[in-house]
């Protein structure tokens, strides 16, 4: 899921008020967990917090000295704009449109059943997909384990001193205390998604480092995060497994989120934005997604 994000959950929004000020840059301190030399290669600030919630020591030693786990480095995050609609302006081409038609038709008996269950069309399932993969398309190739840790390990310490000189450099109001505040919010943020991401992992008997994502630690044809595929994840199939690679699977999870959060076909515009916004917090996203389920619609009646 872009959740939003995606990425939402790197354009941060600070509201910059009174400055509050850090002693001098120490770049050992800044350094630290860059360094290689620690048992864990610099997420040492990030084991200690996943210990301190609950996940096990052995599950935390087997990714973070392991090889296949890059050594920490430093995240940066910056204040940028809301998302702009033009970002999305390509998803309702008519290439894409075909495409989405193409799903459509190819997974007709799905979207049949998953209708009669749940009050959710056709149209905007495939419309997330759309615009999350081109309909698996392009799922990402990155280890999400390795996204994921990169942002529920964002408040390391070295790191939040690193983001606010650069921070305070571009703007004299920022404040340390505004930076720290934004990190230890998406810590938090973040930080479940890795104990979700390991459950996933043992239960399916999962490679962790083999779960392949997007750059903001979100997998398969609808992009969810960990939590909302324990939460949200159906087997479309009966195959005894939730793949969100498995078309199947894909659409049903898809419309269980919607379901979820109250989606029904006869909503208003408005109703079903505030639906969509819990799938990415963007504007720009909802109004993206509500214009191709309206032109996939409009098309099947015509």
């Amino acid at each position: 899921m872009r959740f939003p994000f995606i990425l939402f959950c790197l354009s941060f929004c600070f509201t910059l008020t009174a400055s509050a000020e850090l002693p001098p840059f120490d770049t050992n301190i800044a350094q630290k967990n860059i360094s290689k030399q620690t048992p864990y290669r610099g997420w040492d600030h990030l084991v200690a917090r996943l210990v301190t919630s609950g996940v096990a020591h052995h599950d935390v030693r087997k990714i973070y000295q392991n090889p296949q786990m890059p050594a920490y480095s430093s995240v940066s995050f910056s204040i940028v704009p809301k998302e702009s609609k033009s970002l999305y302006s390509n998803f309702t081409r008519s290439s894409n449109i075909k495409l989405a038609n193409s799903f459509l038709n190819s997974h007709q008996k799905i979207f049949d059943e998953v209708e009669k269950k749940y009050p959710v069309n056709r149209y905007v399932i495939t419309s997330i997909m759309l615009v999350e993969t081109q309909t698996g398309r392009f799922t990402g190739d990155s280890k999400v384990i390795y996204r994921l840790s990169r942002l529920a390990g964002i408040a390391d310490p070295s790191n939040l001193v690193l983001n606010y000189h650069r921070l305070k450099a571009r703007d004299k109001k920022v404040s340390y205390i505004e930076v720290k505040d934004r990190g230890d919010k998406l810590e938090e943020m973040f930080l479940p998604e890795i104990s979700a991401l390991i459950e996933i992992a043992n239960r399916n008997k999962y490679n962790v480092f083999e779960i392949k994502g997007s750059s903001a630690g979100a997998f398969g044809l609808p992009q969810f995060l960990p939590s909302s595929y324990l939460k949200f994840g159906l087997d479309g199939n009966s195959d005894g497994v939730i793949s969100l690679f498995d078309p199947n699977d894909a659409i049903w999870s898809v419309a269980n989120f919607l379901s979820h959060f109250n989606w029904n076909n006869s909503l208003s515009y408005g109703d079903k934005s505030k639906v969509i916004y819990n799938y990415n917090r963007s504007k720009a996203y909802v109004d993206t997604v509500l214009e191709i389920e309206r032109l996939l619609s409009t098309q099947s009646r015509s």
